[in-house]
């Protein structure tokens, strides 16, 4: 093989090094930009939160709960305590 074939494989390589890095570095700029736009929604949902509403259903919630608490505690009757 000549120098010239020689040179030019050797150029070849490093062309397809060289894309091979900034497709590497384009989708890792892609992903950060995605990364960053998932973020940037998830703070929103949270700073969009109205804390009010949000700790009146957890109040609401919560005496749901307790009441079916109770109601599951009381005592549970037989066919029999009916019965007589």
């Amino acid at each position: 093989m000549s120098r010239v074939g020689i040179y030019t494989n050797l150029v070849d390589n490093a062309h397809a090094l060289i894309g091979a890095n900034t497709n590497a570095t384009e989708n890792a700029a892609e992903n950060m930009t995605n990364s960053f736009l998932s973020l940037d929604q998830q703070a929103e949902n949270i700073e969009g939160t109205d804390f009010a509403q949000a700790a009146l259903d957890l109040t609401a919630t919560v005496q749901a709960l307790n009441a079916t608490l109770q109601v599951s505690g009381q005592e549970k009757r037989s066919l029999f305590d009916y019965l007589g």
